[in-house]
């Protein structure tokens, strides 16, 4: 007997968790067996063809009967995934016989087969058929280093020329959850962090930002540290890792959804100014992108020394960073420091500022500057906060309805955040009421003229699916807007709660009310555009009525016309928006469309889409939800066309709440025709 076996890989690419491999062992008879030609065995079966050397297990000292050994060998970590035997098999077989039954022993742990009688020819010995059989991998399984296997007749003849092992296993691959920082200058030389799962210290990593690749430098389990490249251009650059095989040199790519962003940075001009007693640093930037906190290094030119961090943040095309409360400008003044700023928290720029405190400094004369606009800035807004106070107590004294007295609101407990202010449930004059507490500490102007907006916006909209306004009040600590009591919270949190069923045509009359809100604040004059329209500001009664809430971002429709300027939450905001153009009311059509989806699918839009990818994904590209599988397909077909990417191609809420009308008594004559619930539906208890 001649034994081949022989290493054939063979390499499938899977993108879910693992990659997946083939290693084949073939054994092959030598004894002759030369008694049929070819066209006899394929007049018995047209997948039959005839075998020269045939090994069957009534003959003493046949080859493939007795033991074969082969040596598998596997990288580490690998785990088998299947195993098949493919052999070329024939039996002697007719209707007097037994089923032709055999076993397989490896490492002398059987498993039985039986040959059907289909596969048999009586007629002539040497005509052979390939079958597979299956081994299971959680039984009796190949192991990594030398196995062994015995092939045993119990019944019948079986014959055999040929047998093929073939041996599938897997490689779990890393999976990126994070990257630290995600950004870095373009000059390259950033340590990341790779934060992952599953990465095999005997294994060699590559850590590639787009397909320029260098080596990993593994600093402890699951993180491993690579160094940014040089001179990419500015933007994102999708970060991936790539693996080698043990014997073999090719890489194998792993996840490539990892957003690593450059930036090129130019300092431009700094300043200090001063707010609330305390003094800050503010360093202006060309190129500044998005990033959640900023550094502020500051060096005495005369001795390099004496640095000094300060943490801050970005606004704008700006880095604000607070000096400590012990700075003291008039002990600084005249001194020299040269300025830098990280905004990923690990790399400086190269670029320093000189910075002079001095009264005829240029810096100095900016700085001065900007303190005069601060202090006016302030003036203005006691001025405005001051106004407010004096226009409720004004109210308190001609008993106006809409003041609320603070001292007559007793606060219970809290029940989420809105816009500039947590919202409590509370109690006023003995009925229960919902309270939004805006701190006056630190309030900026423009939040201010917000809250002033939102109030007197609330205070003229009256509908049964818009939230009830009950007035508002002030005192040495806080605004407090007083509105109605939603006890259910908001749509948002019912639909993400599983466990709550809520059927199908409860969702659609929840669906219909926020329609109903949103239509009469279209055909207000002029209309009101609500701009932040998610489920989140939907929130429902004990009865389960669904009223619009949240109005802080809202405006009018000729405001929407002037307005180029995004806001809202990005996941619900429509594409023209994002891209910084005038909206009108079909904004809120396109928000209402993935509250929609939120719906049906009872999920948060995009999860797997970094929140600053958006704009550029749904704005540019034009991605929506994936809409899951369902039996809604009028519905599915409505929600489409509210976000459709020209605001002119979506229907208004008129047209929406007919077709809504018409969702409902479809459902509703459904459910009396049959007691059963449709398949796609969930139970209410």
């Amino acid at each position: 007997m001649t034994k081949l076996p022989h290493f054939k890989l063979i390499i499938f690419f899977y993108f879910s968790l693992s990659y997946s491999f083939t290693q084949n062992f073939k054994f092959m008879s030598t004894k002759q067996a030369d008694q049929c030609d070819g066209i006899e065995c394929k007049t018995y079966d047209k997948f039959s063809f005839k075998s020269n050397y045939l090994d069957c297990s009534n003959d003493p000292g046949t080859t493939l009967f007795d033991e074969l050994t082969f040596d598998l060998i596997l990288p580490p970590r690998a785990f088998i995934t299947s195993q098949e035997l493919l052999m070329n098999v024939s039996t002697y077989y007719d209707v007097y016989s037994p089923p032709t039954k055999f076993a397989l022993l490896i490492n002398n742990n059987p498993t039985q087969f039986t040959i059907s009688a289909e596969t048999w020819n009586d007629q002539c010995e040497s005509c052979v058929i390939k079958k597979t059989f299956i081994l299971s991998p959680f039984g009796n399984t190949f192991i990594n280093g030398t196995n062994s296997m015995k092939l045993t007749g119990y019944s019948n003849l079986v014959c055999v020329s040929e047998i093929e092992i073939t041996i599938v296993y897997r490689i779990l691959y890393p999976i990126i959850t994070r990257i630290i920082p995600s950004l870095g200058p373009i000059e390259g030389g950033t340590n990341v962090s790779i934060i992952s799962k599953l990465m095999y210290p005997e294994y060699r990593y590559l850590c590639c930002f787009d397909e320029e690749c260098s080596p990993m430098l593994p600093a402890k389990e699951e993180v491993g540290t690579c160094l940014s490249p040089e001179g990419l251009k500015k933007g994102d650059s999708f970060i991936s890792v790539r693996f080698r095989d043990f014997g073999i040199d090719e890489q194998y790519l792993v996840n490539k959804d990892i957003v690593f962003t450059y930036y090129n940075i130019t300092l431009v001009n700094a300043s200090i100014i001063e707010n609330v007693g305390r003094y800050y640093l503010m360093v202006g930037c060309e190129g500044m992108v998005t990033t959640e906190g900023a550094l502020c290094k500051i060096t005495d030119k005369e001795n390099s020394l004496n640095s000094t961090i300060l943490k801050g943040k970005v606004q704008g095309g700006n880095v604000i960073c607070i000096f400590p409360e012990t700075f003291n400008i008039e002990e600084e003044e005249g001194k020299i420091y040269l300025i830098t700023i990280s905004i990923n928290l690990i790399d400086y720029c190269k670029q320093q500022l000189e910075f002079v405190i001095h009264d005829d400094s240029p810096h100095e004369s900016r700085s001065y500057l900007t303190v005069v606009v601060v202090v006016i800035f302030g003036v203005l807004l006691v001025g405005v906060v001051i106004g407010f106070l004096i226009f409720n107590k004004a109210k308190k004294k001609t008993e106006d309805g809409e003041y609320i007295n603070p001292d007559e609101v007793v606060l219970e407990e809290i029940m989420g955040s809105g816009s500039y202010g947590d919202v409590y449930s509370a109690l006023w004059r003995g009925q229960e009421i919902a309270v939004k507490l805006i701190p006056t500490k630190n309030m900026l102007q423009d939040s201010v003229l917000q809250f002033t907006k939102e109030v007197q916006l609330m205070k003229k909209l009256r509908h049964p699916c818009v939230l009830q306004f009950f007035g508002s009040g002030t005192d040495a600590n806080f605004i407090l807007i007083a509105m109605e009591l939603m006890r259910r919270g908001s749509a948002h949190t019912l639909l993400m709660n599983k466990t709550l069923p809520i059927n199908w045509e409860r969702r659609l009359k929840m669906l219909k009310d926020a329609a109903s809100g949103m239509f009469y604040l279209h055909s207000l004059t002029p209309p009101i555009i609500h701009l932040d329209l998610k489920s989140h500001n939907l929130l429902v009664d004990d009865n389960w009525k669904v009223k619009v809430s949240d109005f802080g971002l809202s405006m009018t429709s000729i405001e929407g016309l002037h307005s180029n300027s995004v806001c809202g939450t990005l996941a619900w905001t429509a594409p023209e928006m994002l891209k910084g153009k005038p909206v009108s009311t079909k904004a809120d059509v396109y928000s209402y469309a993935i509250v929609m989806w939120e719906f049906l699918a009872r999920a948060d839009p995009y999860p797997d889409i970094p929140r600053f990818h958006l704009i550029e994904k749904v704005g540019e590209i034009g991605i929506r939800p994936d809409i899951p599988q369902n039996n809604h397909i009028a519905y599915c077909e409505l929600m489409q066309r509210c976000w459709e990417t020209r605001p002119e191609d979506r229907p208004d809420f008129s047209e929406i709440l007919v077709c809504l009308d018409e969702f409902i008594k479809e459902e509703t004559n459904k459910n009396l025709i049959s007691e059963t619930p449709s398949l796609y539906e969930e139970d209410e208890e």
